[in-house]
């Protein structure tokens, strides 16, 4: 008799720790697709190893993990390599296993900015005729507004309203050294915000979206919510014009993300 109950107790002890284990497992799972500050996420994983893309430029990411904590590198169209297209990320997923909260760099020396997102959940199918739409946990409006932008083209397109970048004087995007560069006013405008230029500090300030962003002519630091950031492309004064890089920009603005059309060569921004 307590030979049997010793057994019984084993299996019990047994069951109940591989449904800790499970449990534990799945909370931390990062398997599935996730909505994020930089788009749809879609992630596998394979024990501690973790591999995805999202839609931002492409991107790739590849990791380990630790507990509730994704340690890895991320990279983007054109180049996939850092400092300008890949660097450092890592992601930290909340106790319920349905967000996470983390941050990425440039390189491996760069500021942090913030990565954060949600699992997508799909809800009870009612009749087969239901649509399953996809509910988005982080609150992030999945139907993007568009600006877009062509290289050597003055004019922009937002929400499919074509309207000239800078009116009278036919300035088109650049690129200048592997950035898309040119006057952010019209872009800053169309996202409902402000654009003030001082001469004596040769200092744009941007106001968009409860967001104030400093950057000065030939300097690589641009100053974002008061903290000083590296950027490795300058703003830089072409025919009179104070030409801007676009993907700091919009990286730094809530809400926003920037896709790069290698085949049209256009920036896309979403909003």
């Amino acid at each position: 008799m307590k030979k049997k109950f010793g057994l019984i107790c084993l299996v019990l002890l047994m069951v109940c720790s591989f449904s800790t284990v499970n449990a534990s497992l799945g909370t931390y799972s990062w398997e599935g697709e996730w909505d994020s500050n930089w788009g749809k996420m879609v992630i596998t994983q394979n024990g501690s190893t973790v591999t995805g893309t999202y839609t931002h430029d492409s991107g790739k990411i590849v990791g380990t993990v630790s507990g509730n904590t994704f340690t890895g590198t991320w990279s983007e169209s054109p180049s996939y390599a850092p400092d300008h297209d890949a660097g450092d990320m890592e992601l930290t997923m909340a106790s319920d296993g349905m967000s996470f909260t983390g941050k990425w760099r440039y390189g491996s020396t760069g500021s942090w900015g913030n990565w954060e997102g949600g699992k997508r959940t799909t809800p009870i199918i009612l009749a087969p005729s239901t649509e399953t739409p996809v509910i988005n946990t982080i609150g992030i409006d999945l139907e993007y507004r568009e600006i877009v932008l062509q290289i050597d083209n003055p004019m922009m397109t937002v929400n499919k309203v074509q309207q000239e970048i800078d009116p009278g004087r036919g300035t088109v995007p650049i690129l200048h050294n592997g950035r898309t560069v040119l006057p952010i006013r019209a872009v800053v405008e169309a996202l409902g915000g402000t654009v003030g230029w001082n001469e004596n500090e040769k200092k744009v300030t941007i106001n968009v979206r409860n967001t104030t962003l400093e950057l000065w002519l030939d300097k690589n630091t641009m100053r974002s919510g008061g903290i000083e950031k590296k950027i490795d492309v300058a703003p830089t004064a072409i025919n009179g014009r104070t030409m801007v890089p676009v993907r700091f920009i919009i990286d730094n603005i809530p809400g926003c993300l920037l896709e790069w059309n290698n085949d049209t060569r256009s920036a896309v921004i979403k909003y």
